[in-house]
């Protein structure tokens, strides 16, 4: 659950900031950035934002487990330490996972054909 959750939150993120992500890469090439300051960039920002889906799925799957756990089943329930453990690890290299796709797409495009549309 805590990966199917993380996987929704990083798509949802990748998605919503695809068209400025463009326009951003076209701005700093026409600005003299070469291609792996982008590429840097991509990496840093698409590993931040899989290290909070990661934090945000653990979050989620910690607190549906302890409803379920509690109201639910009436089972006893204690914190696990390794469910944010793993949610920030499944995240971030769910996202980094995208980082070369991405990258290629956003690089391939002409900075001017990128900021006309």
């Amino acid at each position: 659950f805590t990966l199917l959750a993380g996987l929704v939150v990083l798509l949802s993120a990748f998605a919503a900031g695809e068209a400025e992500r463009i326009r951003e890469t076209a701005v700093l090439r026409v600005l003299g950035a070469s291609h792996r300051q982008i590429m840097n960039s991509l990496w840093f920002e698409f590993i931040l934002i899989g290290l909070l889906s990661g934090l945000l799925a653990s979050i989620a799957a910690g607190g549906l487990g302890a409803l379920l756990a509690l109201k639910l089943f009436d089972l006893p329930w204690a914190l696990d330490w390794r469910i944010p453990l793993y949610g920030l690890a499944a995240g971030t290299i769910l996202a980094a996972l995208f980082v070369p796709y991405l990258g290629r797409r956003v690089l391939a495009l002409p900075p001017a054909r990128s900021l006309r549309g």
